[in-house]
């Protein structure tokens, strides 16, 4: 996606203002639209403003005005922009649409990786006539380090290690029997809100087809990826509205099939690709499984 600097740029000095203006902000202000992405610029212009100031403690006219016109630029692109989604159900029809081979396939399943990918899940079940249920996952984070990952849990307790980090990072069975126990409590509660007493839908021998609303880093489906494997699951579906490129490269390693719509190099976020892209709640996700 692409602002029109053309247009801004022409319009540069008027932006610039009179002797004694933040020309300095200004100039930051044209380089912040060039280089992030059209549906982050509002949040992170609404931030700038708060910044250059007057001598009585206002915002200058020159950076009002250039958030003025950027606003304008903004709202035309994203208008015509095809790889906007509304909503995420929106993005989960265009997705439907792209899964349609499966429509009416015996022994299909859907599953939604709560709680973002658990509505645009719930449209691909719909349309191609598929029961749908949720998949948690919680990542096993090393002892000290818990942004890294040991390895993950997974609805149904299965546990997926990777043993390589556990090894490097001599994490002992007593440690590792801790994380997982501490993790797996969480992913049993979280199923049991979501599904109540409901069990899980077997994947055994079944093409399943995991949704989520957005890939940044992958991290999350290759997990449930690799959890369903390890349920003897049959064909493995990634599929979600929008992932960077690298990630799609990744996940053609791990899953039978990848279905992802946009593969924008400069990705930014998930929710940059959303124009309502609003916390999905837990009552959400419990209305759209049972």
């Amino acid at each position: 996606m692409r602002v029109a600097i053309g247009r801004f740029s022409e319009r540069q000095p008027e932006l610039i203002g009179e002797r004694g203006q933040p020309r300095e902000h200004v100039r930051q202000l044209l380089e912040l639209l060039r280089r992030s992405a059209l549906a982050d610029r509002l949040r992170q212009l609404a931030d700038f403003l708060g910044e250059p100031r007057d001598r009585r403690g206002g915002a200058t006219s020159a950076v009002a005005f250039a958030v003025g016109v950027a606003h304008e630029l903004l709202e035309l692109s994203e208008v015509h922009n095809p790889l906007i989604f509304a909503n995420r159900q929106d993005a989960g029809r265009q997705l439907a649409a792209a899964l349609g081979d499966l429509a009416g396939v015996s022994g299909v399943l859907v599953l939604g990786l709560p709680r973002g990918g658990v509505p645009v899940a719930h449209e691909v079940a719909e349309a191609i006539g598929a029961p749908l249920d949720v998949f948690v996952v919680r990542k096993l984070g090393a002892p000290h380090q818990p942004e890294l990952a040991l390895g993950a849990v997974a609805s149904g307790g299965i546990i997926v290690l990777n043993d390589e980090i556990v090894r490097q990072l001599g994490v002992d069975r007593t440690q590792l029997d801790s994380i997982v126990a501490s993790e797996r409590a969480v992913v049993s509660e979280r199923d049991g809100a979501y599904r109540g007493d409901r069990p899980a839908l077997a994947v055994e021998g079944r093409t399943v087809v995991v949704v989520d609303d957005g890939l940044a880093t992958g991290a999350t489906m290759r997990v449930a990826l690799a959890a369903l494997r390890a349920q003897n699951a049959g064909a493995l579906v990634a599929a979600a509205p929008v992932a960077p490129p690298e990630v799609v490269a990744m996940l053609e390693d791990e899953a039978d099939r990848v279905v992802v719509l946009a593969a924008p190099e400069r990705f930014i976020a998930v929710g940059a690709w959303y124009r309502d892209f609003r916390q999905v709640t837990d009552d959400e996700v419990r209305s759209l499984v049972r």
